[in-house]
């Protein structure tokens, strides 16, 4: 009965990632996270807090839930709950992460017409045991479950192949064997510990495509830039980072790659990208950059519902992720000019005229890429950049100098290029690759002609 409804390969494939995954967590846990072990403790009380508001919610979905729902939502809770008490009893770093993939692994074995509500059901019950044990463990496993948990949601409707189902248990694996690989490399070469998660992850990526048989390898194609958005995001904000600029970059980078993954695979793709970015930050423990990606969690789970109930969210499209992609640049980019250092007089020159460049070209690419509601939304944003200039302890007013002019060149833009804003998807991935090159190209010359040290800036 538990795997009515699955193919055999894939009731044998569920089995290896349960097994493997547990393997990989008494591994962890035995080799790699003893050094955690005088961590905090399990209570009983949230043990018993956990199983009794676990029970409680059985209850009330034995109660009033449809009845072709009530044993997937048990089974779920149960899993959830389970996976949670035990992560906490685990009190490690890398061990809890192979649980979390384990436990929405196991979730397969259901059958397919119960499956997607005992995902539901797990993302509640990892959320139980998350809130009720306040451990660590706990609150990985419930991170990680519900990510990959999610992206096998999605899975079923990327590819008509029943392997499609294991979307995110593969990639969750493929990131807990690198978080594993990358725990062997000496402290000396340390830093290519995000490198080797993101071939994995990639590796992850090729295995899901060739099990699925997607040929246009969207999936793959996903994860790579994930994992290179990823490894961005870890280099330019650091575990022990403050800085609100930077943090706010990193959540424009990872909607816009969510927007893109839209593009190459519908909510798939960007479960895939959260999923792909989330694991490389938690196997490198910087937990500083999988906060900073939550407008992306947002996303991806709001997806959720849409799917769950298409009638309650009829009001929202994709469209409200290009404004919220432009809120975020409005705030963000008037910061930019300020954290680089002035130099020689050349260099100084340089440097304002690539930067005058980038700022003020901006808003085309806004205007192209995100079309009107993006444009809006990043002139709405912009107001919001004095006050993150304030947050981050800085008294310069070149935010509040240049916000009028980038205004007003959205608003000629909005003019000008309003009929580009109707490109095709396929057309607009093209752009953003162009225009990415670019800023690329931009970005290392102006590494070059700035210094890293700050100074302080009294205009």
């Amino acid at each position: 009965m538990a795997a009515q409804g699955l193919d055999p390969s894939c009731v044998l494939m569920t089995i290896v990632l349960v097994l493997v995954s547990f393997a990989l967590c008494v591994l962890a846990h035995f080799v790699f996270d003893e050094k955690f072990k005088d961590g905090p403790r399990l209570e009983w009380s949230g043990i018993l807090a956990t199983l009794g508001v676990v029970l409680t919610a059985g209850l009330i979905a034995a109660k009033y839930a449809p009845a072709e729902d009530k044993v997937g939502l048990t089974v779920g809770l149960a899993i959830g709950a389970i996976a949670g008490i035990g992560g906490s009893l685990l009190r490690g770093k890398i061990a809890p992460i192979a649980l979390g993939v384990a436990a929405a692994s196991a979730i397969h074995l259901l059958g397919a017409p119960i499956m997607s509500v005992a995902q539901i059901a797990l993302f509640c019950g990892v959320a139980i045991g998350a809130l009720a044990l306040r451990q660590p463990g706990a609150i990985s496993v419930a991170v990680v479950a519900s990510l990959c948990a999610a992206a096998d949601f999605f899975g079923r409707h990327h590819s008509n192949t029943p392997a499609s189902i294991m979307v995110g248990s593969i990639l969750g694996v493929a990131g807990v064997i690198g978080t594993v690989l990358g725990g062997v490399l000496p402290n000396k070469v340390i830093m290519l510990r995000p490198v080797i998660l993101a071939m994995i992850l990639t590796l992850g990526g090729v295995l899901i495509t060739w099990r699925i048989g997607n040929t246009d390898a969207s999936i793959t194609i996903i994860v790579v830039m994930s994992a290179v958005a990823g490894m961005v995001i870890d280099f330019m904000l650091p575990d022990g980072e403050n800085d609100t600029t930077r943090i706010a970059l990193a959540a424009i980078i990872a909607v816009s790659l969510a927007t893109i993954a839209f593009g190459l695979a519908k909510a798939t793709g960007m479960a895939v990208a959260l999923s792909t970015m989330t694991l490389l930050f938690l196997g490198v423990g910087n937990r500083l950059a999988a906060l900073s990606i939550g407008p992306l969690f947002g996303l991806v789970f709001y997806r959720v519902l849409k799917e769950i109930d298409l009638h309650a969210t009829k009001a929202l499209d994709i469209g409200q992720h290009y404004a919220l992609i432009g809120v975020l640049l409005g705030a963000v980019i008037p910061l930019l000019p300020a954290d680089w250092a002035i130099g020689s007089k050349f260099k100084n020159g340089m440097r304002s005229l690539l930067w005058t460049v980038l700022i003020l070209g901006a808003p085309i690419f806004i205007a192209v890429m995100l079309g009107e509601k993006g444009s809006i939304g990043f002139v709405g944003g912009l107001g919001l950049a004095g006050l993150c200039q304030a947050l981050r302890g800085q008294k310069s007013l070149l935010p509040l100098a240049i916000i009028p002019g980038l205004a007003a060149v959205t608003s000629i833009c909005l003019d000008w290029f309003e009929d580009w804003g109707d490109l095709a998807r396929n057309d607009k991935v093209k752009v953003f690759m162009i225009a990415g090159i670019g800023l690329v190209i931009v970005v290392s010359i102006l590494a070059i002609v700035s210094r890293a040290p700050k100074q302080e800036v009294t205009a």
